[in-house]
């Protein structure tokens, strides 16, 4: 984020010992929250975290002063008369506008603006809950890339207002698979579904617009740049025998009033 990388890292002692690179998530103790000057490498600041719920995976990302870190958990709970297993997503953000962090104050303030946390509590809420849960245990649903668009964060299926946590309620993200990450523009979402699909945030009708016949792969496959929606081949051969998916192909999308003859 401007001169300013920021990371988390394990100052566990042991992994310095470890003969490979696989480790356990739990050996990820003693969790540092770090800012570094990009240019010079200079610490600017740490500050002691535990991020020990985020055992899937763990992102960052940074808009308006404020860094968001995400994460999800497998969590096996009783629900009736049976034990499941489903994943939750954690939020965190800090404020990281102040001046002073970005000098090297010693022992600087980096407040937590706020953090919410799935629990199996939310999944035995309400019906419309349970639903959206469910939609986190598809493959690759635990490991959903969050976005910021102006004041608004994307989670899991959720939207936040960036500064203060609130949820969003009055935006509801549309259902889709899970093993396809979001991409966005200022006002347009775009993700794999059973195919290519795209999402206007403020549009009356809550429905996405599918692009039938292709599809991108697993991963961010669809970027949004200079007015224009670029879907690079990276299906990886992967067909899923399904009628809706024809096409393995690399295409650029315009909307139609960029291809209007300018006015005299």
């Amino acid at each position: 984020a401007g001169d300013i990388i920021y990371f988390v890292e394990s100052r566990n002692a042991e992994l310095n010992q470890s003969v490979n690179s696989r480790i356990a998530p739990a050996k990820l103790t003693a969790q540092y929250l770090v800012a570094l000057n990009r240019i010079s490498g200079e610490k600017l600041w740490e500050k002691s975290v535990n991020f020990s719920k985020c055992k899937n995976m763990l992102y960052l990302a940074h808009a308006d002063g404020t860094l968001i870190v995400t994460g999800s958990e497998d969590i096996k709970f009783k629900y009736g008369n049976k034990y499941i297993s489903k994943k939750f997503y954690h939020i965190y953000a800090y404020d990281v506008s102040s001046p002073a962090l970005r000098f090297g104050t010693e022992n600087p303030i980096v407040p937590k603006l706020w953090q919410t946390d799935q629990t199996p509590e939310d999944y035995r809420e309400s019906e419309q809950s349970r639903k959206k849960l469910d939609r986190n245990s598809h493959h690759g649903g635990h490991l959903q890339h969050p976005l910021v668009v102006g004041q608004r964060l994307f989670s899991d299926w959720r939207a936040f207002d960036l500064r203060s946590g609130n949820l969003l309620k009055d935006i509801t993200v549309p259902p889709r698979r899970g093993c396809g990450n979001m991409a966005a523009s200022n006002h347009l979402m775009f993700y794999r579904n059973h195919s290519q699909e795209i999402w206007d945030f403020n549009a009356k009708t809550k429905k996405p617009i599918p692009l039938q016949g292709s599809r991108s792969g697993c991963w961010l496959g669809i970027i949004p740049a200079q007015g224009l929606m670029l879907a690079p081949e990276s299906s990886g051969g992967c067909s899923c025998l399904k009628a809706d998916i024809t096409i393995q192909t690399s295409a650029a999308w315009v909307p139609l009033s960029a291809l209007k003859k300018p006015k005299k």
